[in-house]
């Protein structure tokens, strides 16, 4: 299960994938979600909220939905939790700094 900041940034680190459109285009720039974590560790209801084009709107869904996430806890039960996730695209062809 993702449980804190450092197991997220483990996993996108390992499986990141910047996508090819973004390196060509020398796009970059921070993608927000929106997901609701079930109560089963899985994110559902997944919404762009910032949208960055090139297929990283598209990747950054894909890492999270990948992801087994610490569902929330209310009364000792797991519930549904809504969660904010924003992952940073800097292009390595990119000027911008």
């Amino acid at each position: 299960d993702i449980t804190n900041a450092s197991s997220v940034n483990e996993y996108v680190t390992k499986n990141f994938r910047f996508p090819e459109i973004a390196l060509q285009k020398e796009i970059s720039g921070r993608v927000t979600l929106e997901l609701v974590i079930e109560p089963y560790g899985l994110a559902s209801n997944v919404r762009v909220v910032k949208a960055v084009a090139g297929g990283c709107n598209e990747e950054t869904i894909r890492l999270v939905k990948g992801m087994r996430w610490k569902p929330g806890i209310k009364d000792g039960k797991a519930v549904r939790t809504l969660y904010r996730y924003e992952l940073n695209f800097v292009n390595p062809k990119s000027t911008m700094r």
